[in-house]
Formats: C-alpha cells, structure tokens, sequence
C-alpha cells in the first residue's frame, strides 16, 4: 500500500503541467481497477498535477470525473480544475466550484471546493475575501477546515496577511478540533516566510501553550506542533523572493500536497520543498 501510494504520487509529479493524453489514458485506468480509496485519491491527485495552468484544456476530464458516484474520484476533479485554473482569479470557474460545495452531498468534495478556490486566487485575496466573509460561519466544519488553507493560499506573499489573519483568529477558536487544526498550521505558513518578529514571537507563545495545555486534545496539538515547527524552521524572504518562490514548481507541488496530509501522513515531508 506504501509503496502503490508514493508510486500513484510520483506519477503526477513526474508528468508535472504536460497536460498529457497518454498518461491521463492509463491514470483512469488504474482509477477504475484499484480497489483502495486511498490510492483512488492520489491517483486522480496526480491528474492535478499533470493538468496545472490548462484552462479549459481540463474540461472535459473535470466534467467526466465529478458526474462519478465515487465521492474520491469528485474531490480529486475540483483539484484538477482547480489548478488548471491556479492563480487566474476566474470567476467563471470559482462559481462552478462554489455550486459544487452548495450542493454535493460529500464533505470532503466540499472541503475541495473551498480550498480550490483558494488555489484559483492565490496570492489574490482581495478579490476573495468576500467569499470568505460568506464561509466563515458555514455550519459544515470541513469547509471552515478547508477555509483556512483558501485563506493561506491567498496571502501566501505575505500582502493582506493582517486582514487575512482576521479570519484565521476566529477560526483558532472554532468548537471543532480539526479547524483549530488547520487555522494553527495555515497560521504557521503564513508567517513563516515573512519578517514579523513580535507577531511570530507571540504565536510561538500560544503554540507552546496549547501543546503544555492537557485538556486540548490531540487533533489541536498535532496543528500546534506543526505550525510551530513550521515557523521555527523557516526563513525570512522579501516580495520578491516571495512571489518568485511560490511560481516554482517545486513549491506548488509542495503546497499541494503538504494540505493534503489527511489523504497520506507522508505527505507533511512534502513541507521542506516550501523552504
């Protein structure tokens, strides 16, 4: 199972953006004979990476893939469209995604949606924010879970990272202990890479707190404890850097993955490409 998963994975990043019809043939093969989820979901993961920045080129898969039952093979197809669409601001493919989180039954296709419009907007959070107002007290915790990752996707150069840190406050305090989760770790990459040392101070603070605290729970210390390695272990970078960095294809393939440590624990090494 190890094995098939990091080989299911590596396919996508060794096709990475070629937008090839050959290797897509044999990738949905491989979907409709395995029987594990977990590979299910890496394997249409790896289609994401194949079809990054094709547009409308992913159409045809997208709209073939998220008409399945299969609720794994529906959230790999909003990453597929998702970073066809990375960082192009359109809205006409936002409101597709946005349609999809209103109305699939599955809370991890949701969970997708919110943190594919992240990938759609990112480094573009004033374009965004509004629909963040509007998600930000959902009923449903994956999409306050997947809400933080949007909102760290969106501020990852570190412009509106105050505003940005508004909404990521109040889902610190959230009731459900994986969004806590995720707020803790999107906290730690959004201030890792910038110079804000009594903000950063003050976060390592209430990290240490948290994971001193015996009544949190363990899904709160595990954030805590990555966002705290996270913001010990990086380095300070200009705009510039910044913006040239998260262009990489090894960052993009780090991010990508590292969010998606619930689908495989291993992927959290994926982390070290984002330094």
């Amino acid at each position: 199972m190890i094995s098939a998963s990091g080989a299911s994975l590596a396919i996508g990043i060794l096709f990475f953006g070629s937008d090839s019809r050959l290797i897509l043939e044999d990738i949905i093969f491989l979907i409709q004979e395995t029987e594990y989820v977990k590979i299910v979901k890496i394997l249409v993961f790896s289609l994401a990476f194949i079809f990054l920045k094709t547009r409308d080129e992913s159409n045809l898969v997208f709209q073939t893939l998220i008409s399945e039952r299969n609720p794994q093979i529906r959230e790999g197809a909003i990453y597929i469209y998702s970073l066809a669409f990375l960082g192009s601001g359109d809205f006409r493919a936002t409101n597709k995604i946005l349609e999809i989180l209103s109305f699939d039954p599955d809370d991890n296709v949701k969970k997708a949606a919110i943190i594919g419009i992240g990938f759609i907007f990112m480094c573009d959070f004033e374009n965004i924010k509004s629909i963040f107002y509007l998600v930000v007290n959902h009923y449903n915790p994956f999409v306050r879970y997947g809400l933080c990752f949007s909102i760290m996707l969106s501020v990852i150069t570190g412009v509106y990272i105050q505003e940005a840190n508004v909404f990521l406050k109040k889902l610190c305090n959230d009731p459900v202990d994986f969004v806590r989760q995720g707020a803790y770790i999107s906290i730690g990459l959004i201030f890792s890479n910038v110079y804000h040392k009594k903000k950063k101070k003050e976060i390592l603070k209430n990290f240490k707190k948290i994971l001193k605290d015996e009544k949190e729970s363990f899904l709160i210390k595990f954030g805590a404890m990555i966002g705290f390695g996270i913001l010990e272990s990086n380095k300070n970078h200009s705009l510039t850097e910044l913006q040239e960095k998260v262009n990489s294809a090894s960052f993009l393939i780090g991010i990508f993955s590292f969010i998606n440590y619930w689908i495989w624990i291993p992927n959290i090494c994926f982390y070290y490409l984002l330094i």
